[in-house]
């Protein structure tokens, strides 16, 4: 009888070993709840591996799957627009409260704008976020203004009621004012031009 090259001749030891294996291999296979994970370890080793059922299941499940992906996407596009949206809200809050508290040190010290530069260089400067700690430095080096001569917004000559130069004229007002302006008062009624 010729040979058969469909046909291989090995050992009976190995021929066991692939009947058994083949027998492993298709209850694996042939079992619902094995089925999906022998296949994927399969497609792990051999990505060459086709699988009629998998290839089947593919074609019904792909408009789905393709759904679902975009799904996926449009979901973490949403995700990352929340977080940069809530990340710009709180960069937001961050500057409103510290221009705020500028705003505060501000009036309460009586800065110019270009103190307030100052303040926030310091505020850089040591990287403090504190403005009322860099607002009491800058104004503790911010030289004070020079005081005010006297206390008086008159000039020094200004003889008021007559009072320096003991003047006639004014002279009821300093014995008895009470009685001097009552007659101030009298004149002024009687005057006709004011009538």
């Amino acid at each position: 009888m010729p040979p058969d090259n469909d046909q291989v001749t090995l050992p009976k030891a190995t021929a066991d070993v692939y009947q058994r294996s083949a027998a492993l291999l298709d209850k694996l296979l042939g079992t619902p709840d094995t089925a999906l994970e022998a296949e994927r370890l399969i497609k792990r080793v051999n990505p060459e591996a086709k699988f009629e059922r998998s290839e089947i299941a593919a074609l019904y499940t792909k408009p789905i799957q393709d759904e679902l992906a975009t799904t996926r996407e449009e979901l973490a596009a949403l995700k990352k627009q929340a977080e940069e949206e809530r990340a710009a809200r709180a960069e937001h809050d961050r500057e409103a409260k510290l221009m705020e508290r500028l705003t505060k040190a501000q009036r309460k010290h009586g800065f110019d704008e270009a103190t307030m530069t100052k303040v926030m260089e310091r505020m850089r400067e040591q990287n403090n976020p504190d403005v009322e700690a860099a607002a009491a430095f800058i104004a503790e080096s911010v030289p004070k203004p020079a005081p005010v001569a006297g206390n008086n917004t008159f000039p020094g000559t200004l003889d008021v009621y007559g009072t320096q130069s003991k003047s006639e004229e004014f002279k009821g007002f300093h014995d008895n004012w009470r009685t001097a302006f009552d007659g101030e008062v009298r004149k002024i009624l009687a005057d006709s031009s004011l009538a």
